[in-house]
């Protein structure tokens, strides 16, 4: 009676372990394999499209769209490391190994563009926030009523805030492929900086052609800096063209698990 009281237990034990042995490798068949990554991808890539179809009217030079974006580059990316994550737990039939790790390198590669569209994006906010702090500048508000004095200290005060731009740009770090857009940008502020600080000699003398000369310049600014700005859409573009692959194939991706 002892020794049948020993033996249930260790027998239990001994189930248990073997039990856990069986099923420690948790290798799927070909069937639970297609049906648990297919799902999962398919998940991915309608979630994906779901969120991507609300960018087709975003003004990559509007901050107010470009913040909007930001938010749905984001929710793009936990919906891919989501994706990723659910992935890794699966354990392939050596028939869909070799698959599996394509199906996880395609993934990560997507990470990469998306993770570099949402860091463009986020940047692309604050720059485009800056670009926009020149239509509220306080010359705007002068009229053929103000005075000389009231001139020289809008003039004054515009130059103030446009430093303070240029030096918040410089010890900004730009994303790699937005660098030169910041470089052009920091050289449009300081251009009109330097309009700016040669106003104030022409309004303190009345120098009327100088100050003629100088509108001119700012004209010609102008339309320098909306060029700049197009820098934006063009890196945005090719992220987009890139997204548009990535699309692609992943549905090359999903036939080829349904053919496994």
């Amino acid at each position: 009676m002892q020794m049948r009281r020993l033996l249930v237990p260790v027998m239990a034990v001994a189930l248990v372990f073997a039990a856990i042995g069986c099923g420690s490798s948790g290798t799927l068949s070909k069937t639970q394999y297609k049906e648990q990554a297919g799902q999962i991808h398919e998940d991915v890539g309608t979630d994906l499209n779901a969120i991507f179809d609300q960018t087709s009217s975003i003004n990559f030079e509007d901050p107010e769209d470009m913040q909007a974006l930001s938010v749905l580059v984001s929710n793009a990316v936990d919906t891919m490391n989501a994706g990723v994550g659910k992935l890794e737990k699966l354990v392939p039939p050596d028939v869909a190994k070799s698959f599996h790790q394509r199906l996880l390198d395609f993934y990560d590669s997507s990470l990469v563009t998306l993770e570099t569209l949402e860091r463009d994006t986020n940047y692309t906010v604050e720059a485009l926030t800056t670009l926009t702090s020149l239509e509220n500048l306080n010359l705007l508000n002068i009229t053929d009523a103000s005075t000389p004095d009231q001139v020289l200290a809008a003039t004054q005060q515009d130059l103030a805030m446009v430093r303070a731009k240029i030096a918040e740009l410089a010890n900004t770090t730009a994303p790699p492929d937005l660098a030169a857009f910041q470089q052009q940008l920091i050289g449009d502020f300081q251009q009109f900086a330097n309009l700016l600080e040669a106003m104030v000699p022409a309004i303190q003398s009345s120098d009327v052609a100088t100050l003629e000369t100088l509108a001119s310049q700012a004209t010609v600014l102008e339309g320098q800096i909306s060029n700049s700005a197009s820098l934006i859409s063009d890196v945005f573009d090719r992220l987009g063209t890139e997204i548009d692959d990535m699309a692609a194939q992943g549905a090359h991706l999903q036939d080829e698990l349904d053919s496994l």
